[in-house]
Parts: structure tokens; sequence; C-alpha cells
């Protein structure tokens, strides 16, 4: 048939076309994450460093987990002084997780600047956010 429809429990309904499937739920789309929320808070140490190359500034982040649980989600990114997202800007890494005692090290390649003072954020699920200015 070109299409099935099968409701296997109650809070599920699946269907499928050709070879396209769909699963929709009556359940909230956070279900199974409720534990996320209990995280205990992650202690985070990074250092950057700044250079030029070739005519490209880069950035190498060094993020470490300092404490004894993971530190969750976390994110780099690269702003101006006013906090605005600095605009091309790639990084080795982004979104990452870290295990207690792990460390990570990101580079972040931009486009040469007049003189634009930089700074790295890092936040994550469960750490407090930090602005580091990049020298």
């Amino acid at each position: 048939p070109l299409l099935s429809l099968t409701v296997p429990f109650p809070s599920f309904m699946s269907f499928t076309r050709k070879d396209i499937s769909f699963l929709m739920s009556s359940r909230p789309a956070t279900s199974g994450f409720e534990a996320l929320s209990t995280l205990k808070q992650a202690k985070v140490k990074a250092s950057v460093q700044g250079y030029v190359l070739d005519g490209r500034e880069y950035v190498k982040v060094r993020v470490k987990n300092t404490s004894g649980v993971i530190a969750f989600f976390t994110q780099l990114q690269l702003t101006d002084e006013l906090g605005t997202p600095v605009r091309p800007a790639f990084f080795t890494d982004n979104f990452f997780s870290l295990l207690p005692g792990e460390t990570r090290e990101v580079v972040v390649d931009t486009k040469k600047t007049d003189g634009t003072q930089y700074r790295i954020v890092v936040k994550g699920w469960n750490q407090s956010r930090q602005d580091i200015l990049v020298k």
C-alpha cells in the first residue's frame, strides 16, 4: 500500500509512505531528558591565545573540566567587544561534552580585522558562563 497507518501504543502514531517513515508522539519533545536538569554544576577552566598567520586571525582555546562531573554541551563563541558574534568564524569543534579531567583544544579561524578586541565565550548546560578577553 502507498500509505499505511499503525497505532502500536496510545501515545505513538507512525505511518509510512513509500520509503519515508514518520513517528509522532503525544508526549512532550523533552520526554526522556528530564534527568539533565539534575546534573551537578561543572567547573571548566579555559585559556585563550590569539595569533595571526597568513593574513588570518586565529584563537586557540584550551578548555579543561576540572570538576568530578561531566561538563555537558559546552559551547564556544567568538564575539567582539560588544558581545556580538563574529562572522565568519570557523571552529575546529563547537558543541562538545567534557568528562571529568578531560581537556579539549579548539582553534577558531576568522578574518583579520582592524584591531577589534575579541572575546571567547565559554558556556554550557551545567556550567557558568565565562567571558575571556583574547590577547
